[in-house]
């Protein structure tokens, strides 16, 4: 490389600390002058307060731990160290090696398993059946997603993104492995809700610690969030309606035209309309798995039968974002050929 060029990092792996010596391993690394920072791989506790007390600096740690270890005081005691000396956590397998989705629940057998597609050796899921298996098999996992489900529920978005904001709240940063394939994308989780602070409340990391934990308790605090959802939502609709009704209140005493002559349009712009085939269609194409759309359907019905209690007139018009076309460009002069003659008719 360049002169004086350096690494930002290397992650040192090491498989037995009782055997050689790690403390000289790390002096040597940074000896080169060749690294900014260094950073660690499922160290224990100990070790890395012997690689303090030998004056290194430990920038980052990676840890693959098992399911709900943040909740178990043996590694609360290492997240407690790293932040009294202010080492990042990187928590890998986060999401169970793209097991930890909403998509997964219901599913009979664990990937690899029965009639399910097989599993590639080094890929994430096979990583995340052995956490799964660790859990205490697919049943037990299965109890887990549906808990975390009905925070997802609450907040419109997939269980992904409620674990991730989880590991965020417990001052970690989760590595997220999914496997690769057409539905990868659905099972990421959303950035900017996961690193919200406000994003999950107490009552929320209250069941995600008990569903962690197998706690009697999981279900009720499961139901009480998914009544609790249920009544915000019929606030909002209850604000919004009488927002709406004063609305045309407001347009009747301003004398803007009799009711019959006002012809209500609402446009619901789409990306594709494979997109809107995915809302609308029922029963879903052959070969296609049904799209729920997040409501979307169930949200203009209802907006369109609101506005229908105010005016008879109203149209309902989805419109597809159209592309700009293609520029057509001229052709060169030199190279037409003239037109051919005209058929002749006989």
């Amino acid at each position: 490389g360049a002169p004086g060029a350096q690494l930002d990092i290397v992650m040192l792996y090491w498989w037995d600390t009782t055997e050689s010596d790690y403390v000289k391993a790390c002096k040597s690394i940074l000896a080169t002058r060749k690294v900014k920072a260094l950073g660690l791989v499922n160290f224990p506790l100990h070790t890395l307060k012997n690689i303090y007390r030998a004056g290194i600096d430990v920038a980052v740690l990676e840890v693959n731990w098992e399911i709900g270890a943040l909740e178990k005081k043996e590694y609360c005691e290492v997240l407690d160290y790293c932040q009294l000396h202010n080492i990042q956590v990187l928590y890998g397998d986060a999401l169970v090696g793209g097991l930890l989705s909403c998509g997964e629940i219901g599913k009979l057998e664990c990937p690899g398993e029965g009639f399910r597609k097989k599993l590639d050796p080094a890929g994430p899921e096979a990583v995340g059946k052995k956490l799964v298996e660790q859990f205490g098999g697919w049943a037990a996992f299965q109890r887990l997603l549906e808990l975390i489900q009905a925070v997802a529920k609450k907040h419109d978005c997939n269980c992904s993104t409620v674990m991730a904001a989880y590991y965020v709240r417990k001052c970690v940063h989760p590595v997220v492995c999914i496997p690769w394939g057409p539905k990868c994308k659905q099972q990421f989780p959303c950035l900017a809700q996961a690193t919200d602070p406000a994003f999950l409340d107490d009552k929320d990391m209250e069941l995600i610690l008990a569903a962690l934990c197998k706690d009697p308790s999981a279900p009720s605090l499961a139901d009480a969030i998914g009544i609790a959802a249920k009544r915000n939502a019929e606030a909002k609709l209850s604000a919004a309606s009488e927002g709406l009704a004063k609305w045309y209140a407001s347009r009747a005493d301003e004398g803007e035209g009799a009711e019959g002559d006002l012809l209500h349009r609402l446009d619901f712009p789409v990306d594709s309309w494979d997109v809107m085939a995915g809302v609308l269609a029922d029963p879903p194409a052959k070969g296609k798995e049904a799209v729920v759309g997040k409501g979307n359907l169930k949200v203009l019905m209802g907006i369109s039968e609101e506005m229908r209690n105010h005016s008879a007139k109203i149209k309902l018009h989805l419109c597809g974002k159209q592309h700009p076309p293609e520029p057509v460009e001229p052709p060169d002069s030199e190279e037409t050929s003239p037109p051919p003659p005209p058929r002749s008719t006989p």
